[in-house]
């Protein structure tokens, strides 16, 4: 399999196929090498910003370097206000706090940030000046006030992200404390929970590792993603052999998730765990899954297990993974007998979906249109006509068994048509 470290000179891939599943990747294992952002800059010079999208999209996990500053700066003016302009400006207000304390100004006057994104910068550099208690403090009455809510997800929990950030900086409270904190059934299904969790995650706790373990099939809509990413920040090869103990006795949503997990710590202990786990996998969605990481971890072997589900028949509802095997042989330099069939059909499904969006595109312009030349003064047919409109784009909408537009390589309905 491929390591992080190799992962990212493939950035500048000719293909963008690859590009954008090695993003992907880099993404889902927190990476923080600082030599992403200029990398990804340097292909988005080759080939365009618009091919860098899913890039562009993904970065804002990744350092930024106080020399690219400047550099993210200028793509962010040249972006313009678009999704892509948003995607940069994401990214500078995760900039260290001390450059935001000497350029966040010029961000303002400039118009390069979002009202969202002013807000977080200014909630950065204040967490930044805020002792280890009283961010400790701040959090716990966040998920007081949550616990008191009736739509808690309203809250703002990027003000979460920010303020666990900065305490992921200080010793308190210390990791005995968090663990027992975890262990107390008292704190279970709660919001304080979360941010233990998250804490845990960015302080790098190999202590809190078994605690985290036993919440990772939690039948909860929240918890276990951030179980997931707090694994693999942690990154301790004891992930591995605890996942590869508790799979077999665990059920469909632990060992779902805990396939995302050995994906994103891209050791060679976790291809084996998951190839291991493959053997002894009787689940079809599962199987599929667990397929589906092989690939994006690169594995010779994996390609050749892939390839042999695609002959056994997989789940296609979840993921398609011809395109990921195409994917993972061009990078490993593999030739695969299917390979001329299955690039034929990616073309084809690339069409469909252009096709799609073009006609998305007219009929949104055609809407537009036509309520710029709509009066005020009554008209009877207008709600007739509306109603017509709607049957007509209902079609045009994005189909559940669809690849997801956000690129992560899952179908729609397993991804953001999911939420």
């Amino acid at each position: 399999m491929l390591t992080v470290e190799a992962l990212r000179p493939l950035l500048l891939h000719s293909d963008g196929h690859v590009r954008g599943t090695v993003v992907r990747c880099l993404h889902e294992a927190w990476s923080r090498d600082a030599e992403l952002v200029p990398t990804i800059l340097a292909a988005c010079r080759r080939f365009g910003f618009a091919a860098n999208d899913t890039a562009l999209h993904r970065w804002d996990r990744f350092p930024l370097d106080p020399q690219v500053f400047e550099e993210v700066v200028a793509t962010r003016a040249a972006l313009g206000p678009g999704s892509l302009g948003q995607c940069a400006g994401n990214l500078l207000v995760k900039a260290p706090v001390e450059l935001l304390r000497e350029r966040g100004d010029r961000l303002r006057r400039e118009g390069l940030l979002s009202p969202q994104q002013t807000k977080r910068m200014s909630h950065r550099i204040e967490a930044a000046g805020l002792s280890a208690a009283e961010l400790w403090d701040a959090l716990v009455a966040f998920a007081r006030r949550a616990e008191n809510v009736r739509e808690p997800w309203k809250l703002d929990w990027t003000y979460v992200d920010v303020m666990v950030e900065a305490l992921g900086r200080h010793d308190f409270p210390g990791a005995d404390a968090v663990c027992e904190r975890l262990a107390d059934p008292g704190v279970e299904n709660s919001f304080l929970e979360l941010i233990l969790v998250d804490l845990a995650g960015a302080r790098k706790m190999r202590e809190a590792v078994p605690a985290l373990i036993r919440r990772l099939g939690a039948d909860d809509d929240w918890m276990p993603q951030r179980v997931r990413d707090a694994l693999v920040r942690i990154g301790d090869v004891d992930v591995v052999r605890l996942i590869r103990e508790g799979c077999p006795s665990s059920g469909f949503g632990f060992r779902m998730m805990a396939t995302e997990v050995l994906e994103g710590l891209r050791l060679p202990e976790s291809e084996d765990a998951m190839i291991a786990l493959l053997e002894g996998e009787s689940d079809l969605t599962i199987r599929t899954t667990l397929c589906h990481a092989l690939g994006h971890c690169f594995s010779p072997r994996g390609v050749e297990l892939a390839r042999k589900q695609v002959a056994d028949g997989y789940d296609r509802m979840m993921v398609d993974l011809e395109d990921e095997i195409l994917v993972a042989a061009d990078v490993l330099g593999l030739t695969i007998p299917e390979d001329a069939d299955w690039r034929r059909q990616r073309e084809n499904d690339e069409l469909r979906r252009e096709r799609r969006r073009n006609e998305m595109a007219r009929l949104l312009g055609a809407r537009t249109a036509r309520e710029s030349e709509t009066s005020l003064l009554f008209n009877p047919k207008e709600e007739e006509e509306e109603e017509a409109f709607a049957s007509v784009t209902s079609d045009g909408k994005i189909g559940r068994n669809e690849p997801c537009p956000c690129g992560s390589g899952k179908k729609y309905k397993r991804c953001c048509g999911g939420a």
